[in-house]
């Protein structure tokens, strides 16, 4: 089931009460794309991450938590994650990033763009994330990848440890990302593919093939 969110299909209220029927439900669920800037309580987050059990895919972009259930979401999120979206949580730091890909190792695309992020959990990223494919990063990180004046030829070499890597994407805090960025990284790193221009968080939901369900309106 690929679940989203808008304000045309469902309300405020009918979504909180959705996830409130995840003790029941979630298990089945395979996708879960929260809407941007909602409001995620620490009771609701553990709905997701204790009853989704069998969850491959979460976009939870903008959700903006407290630093304690960021915490607590790096601790505890099933282990079967395939694609996780936490752009924007601006509280997202190295630290709760370390025990996330250490948990979570089976991770293919990441998206971290928005969040304070710097090398070190880069770092962990490398050496944790084996199988990732895709990853968007926040802006400051090219500074310290020496994008801007002299490339870091060390850790460009961490990064290119990195062979299943396809998509690397630098992102501003507002999800744009430069194509100057990706064409001096191709260079290092040659398997990467340029992103499509409509390209901006490499963890929305795309064509998996879930059921879409839209919950509409009473009228």
């Amino acid at each position: 089931i690929e679940l989203d969110y808008s304000e045309k299909f469902i309300s405020r209220e009918k979504f909180s009460e959705f996830i409130a029927s995840l003790p029941q439900t979630g298990s089945q669920l395979k996708s879960l794309s929260l809407p941007d800037n909602f409001e995620l309580n620490r009771e609701s987050l553990g709905y997701i991450v204790e009853s989704c059990v069998n969850l491959e895919e979460l976009d939870m972009a903008y959700c903006n938590l407290l630093d304690s259930d960021l915490d607590y979401l790096s601790d505890n999120l099933t282990p079967s994650i395939l694609k996780l979206g936490l752009f924007g949580n601006t509280n997202y730091n190295d630290k709760t990033l370390c025990k996330l890909v250490k948990r979570c190792s089976n991770l293919q695309t990441l998206d971290i763009g928005g969040t304070k992020v710097t090398w070190y959990g880069l770092s962990a990223i490398i050496d944790n994330l084996a199988c990732l494919e895709c990853l968007a990063l926040p802006l400051k990180i090219r500074e310290e990848l020496g994008l801007e004046n002299k490339i870091d030829m060390l850790k460009m070499e961490k990064l290119r440890s990195m062979k299943q890597l396809k998509r690397l994407i630098i992102v501003s805090d507002s999800g744009n990302y430069n194509l100057k960025y990706h064409e001096m990284l191709a260079k290092e790193m040659p398997q990467l593919i340029r992103p499509e221009f409509d390209y901006s968080n490499v963890a929305r939901v795309d064509d998996s093939g879930h059921k879409q369900v839209q919950f509409l309106e009473d009228y």
